[in-house]
């Protein structure tokens, strides 16, 4: 593993980036831990400064909402003070402490008021640079610019795996419930640094190629077989491709249900609705992942008990005539065998003292190898019979446990359908409640985006399925194709640089596998490791899996996979200890910047959760943004004496917010 690298943001200076005019965020150590809050109500700007940073850092703002699209970057304030073609910088600087080396990195961008242009402001591209200061003072500074910029900070923060340094709850709490395979497959492939090898192999499987088509000229006979490759190979790439544009579809349907709610949301008569329906459709989707186990259950259930019970009558049948024998004293068999050894050794009968004929020595020679014979085979039958009566006892309490388990699974389905009912309940009575057109327009849009999604997302692995034949047969082919190719000619050199590529691309093949295998090994474990040091249910889960769909779960005690049924406190909890045990793979202790991490979780498990924040902030940097509601007093309570700096946002008017410091919280 990676000597880890200590790494804190020590301040963030804002300039006329949205709705922050001038402003600048000091980070402090505390003794005992490194936490840091900032508090402000949802519209404030809590995540515009999670967007500062990755505007800063990528030139990306991740984390937008529909609101902040609308609107150009430059504060709008400043943007009415310019006088027509002015211009003026957005800039946001960050200083970033490593290991003794100071990193101030800015990016900056000159925007000119224009009414012709889109939002009023045309906004070139950004100016990007990195200064590195050494502690050793006698050192000369380094100075970066642009793509050399771009390069330190991959270097120190990866843009590959940026969402595991800055993310929101949102993103936390839904990893895994939504399967979010991608993401985690891009981490682990990130980690094991295999990108120079699927490049090599890329590379080389189509020189491969062209020397195959070569081949095939020189060779019509191969025309059929190459045309059939060919065709397999076409459909499972254009079956990927379809599957890539499913996801595509997807995402853009989360975006867009996640956009309209925001907006939605806010809207005073339907609010304390809208609150009740997130809540229902969160529980509706963990009782769909409950109910999908419970049929699992079930069907194994179903499986093992229609054997046992096809066997009972023989199984009776056989423990009864055990059980016989034992009754008349048949088994196990009572007579000595010392006794009979001791005749055949002496030549005297040792029960009558006479001599024995050479046929009565036959005799006890032939009863010997029956005792023997007999003291095993009913050892056997009285070492069975037990078995034979737990399968018994087993079969026969099918009925008591076929209906707890058709309870249990109905229980659930019911439970399903009320909430269902329930949110259908809620849509349309947000409907009739909304005056606006443009609102109910949303709401429609909500309820199509949902449909779709929830079409795509079944549709999605049944794709999956077609992709993975369609690729067996291309496998296929291919070795066919192979196998006739290589009844040509073997001297030809066509054919020799084909198979060196092949043996080539085998060898990287093998070497990617190896080395993802590994990492996803290494991932699972000390994701493990680390959830199960924080959790605060201990003995209640078993392992974590990663499985070849690049699927996280978390194994209940009992055997079966549970993340569905988890609440949103321990799904965040598996989140952050995934994120955690990638910064110790990769080698980067890199900040935790978090956008309301207990918003969906639970008042009972909110101090259980901060406590683990808490906790981690020992070792780690943590920046927090909260809501006043979210910062409840029992919150408050576990992150009493452990606070670094602790921020609040205002608005200074409709357009603009301002940072407070307050440091009389300790």
């Amino acid at each position: 593993m990676k000597m880890v690298m200590k790494m804190r943001i020590n301040n963030i200076i804002i300039k006329n980036y949205r709705q922050y005019k001038e402003e600048k965020l000091n980070f402090q150590n505390n003794n005992r831990s490194n936490l840091n809050i900032i508090i402000a109500k949802n519209g404030v700007g809590k995540t515009n400064i999670l967007n500062a940073i990755t505007w800063c850092l990528y030139d990306n703002e991740s984390h937008l909402g529909s609101d902040s699209k609308s609107l150009p970057i430059l504060n709008l304030n400043t943007l009415a003070e310019l006088e027509e073609m002015d211009s003026v910088d957005v800039s946001v600087e960050i200083e970033i402490l490593l290991e003794g080396v100071t990193f101030i990195v800015k990016r900056t961008a000159n925007c000119v008021k224009n009414e012709e242009a889109p939002r009023g402001v045309y906004t070139k591209p950004s100016n990007f640079e990195v200064k590195k200061l050494f502690k050793d003072q006698g050192k000369t500074p380094e100075v970066y610019y642009d793509q050399e910029a771009s390069q330190q900070i991959s270097r120190l923060l990866p843009k590959e795996i940026h969402e595991y340094f800055f993310f929101d709850n949102e993103q936390l709490n839904s990893y895994f419930v939504e399967n979010d395979s991608d993401t985690i497959r891009s981490a682990i492939h990130q980690l094991s640094q295999v990108e120079l090898l699927s490049r090599a192999r890329r590379h080389l499987s189509t020189i491969a190629d062209e020397y195959r088509a070569k081949i095939k000229r020189n060779n019509p006979d191969l025309e059929s077989k190459y045309a059939y490759k060919v065709e397999y190979e076409k459909k499972a790439s254009d079956k990927k491709e379809e599957i890539d544009n499913l996801k595509k579809q997807i995402q853009t349907s989360k975006d867009i249900i996640k956009e309209n709610k925001t907006i939605t949301n806010k809207a005073p008569d339907i609010k304390s609705l809208s609150e009740e329906l997130n809540e229902l459709e969160t529980k509706r989707d963990n009782l769909k992942a409950n109910k999908k186990q419970n049929l699992t259950y079930l069907q194994q259930f179903i499986r093992e008990y229609s054997t046992l019970l096809r066997l009972y009558p023989e199984l009776k049948n056989t423990h009864d005539y055990i059980e016989e024998k034992q009754n008349k004293g048949e088994i196990p068999v009572k007579i000595s065998k010392e006794i009979l050894e001791d005749t055949v050794n002496g030549d005297t009968c040792k029960i009558c003292g006479s001599e024995l004929s050479e046929e009565n020595e036959d005799h006890v020679k032939s009863l010997l190898e029956k005792i023997k014979f007999s003291n095993i085979a009913s050892q056997k039958l009285v070492q069975i019979k037990s078995d034979i009566q737990r399968m018994m006892d087993k079969a026969e309490s099918y009925p008591s446990e076929r209906d707890k388990v058709q309870n249990d699974y109905q229980s659930v389905a019911d439970e399903l359908d009320e909430t269902e009912r329930r949110i259908t309940e809620i849509k349309d009575t947000i409907k009739s409640r909304s005056d606006s057109e443009d609102l109910k327009k949303l709401l429609i849009e909500i309820e199509e985006q949902e449909g779709l999604l929830e079409q795509n997302r079944q549709k999605l692995p049944i794709l999956q399925a077609e992709h993975s034949r369609l690729v067996e047969a291309a496998t296929k082919a291919k070795d066919e194709y192979d196998k006739a190719v290589n009844k040509v000619d073997k001297s030809n050199e066509l054919n020799k640089l084909v198979n060196l590529c092949e043996k080539a691309l085998k060898v990287i093949t093998e070497s990617e596998n190896e080395l993802t295998q590994e990492m996803q090994q290494k991932t699972v474990e000390m994701t493990y490791e680390t959830f199960s040091s924080l959790i605060w249910k201990k003995n209640t889960f078993k392992e974590v899996v990663i499985n070849e769909n690049y699927e996280l779960d978390l194994i209940h005690n009992k055997g079966y996979p549970c993340i569905g049924s988890c609440s949103a406190a321990e799904r965040s909890l598996l989140a952050l200890s995934f994120t955690l045990s990638l910064h110790k793979i990769s080698g980067i202790n890199a900040p935790l910047v978090i956008d309301s991490p207990v918003g969906r979780v639970s008042d009972d498990s909110r101090e259980n959760f901060a406590q683990v924040l808490a906790n981690v902030s020992r070792s780690k940097q943590i920046i927090m943004f909260f809501t006043p509601s979210e910062y409840s007093d029992e919150v408050k309570e576990t992150f009493k004496n452990k606070i670094g700096t602790l921020y609040y946002l205002d608005m200074q008017n409709d357009t603009e917010s301002i940072i407070k410091k307050d440091d009389k919280y300790v």
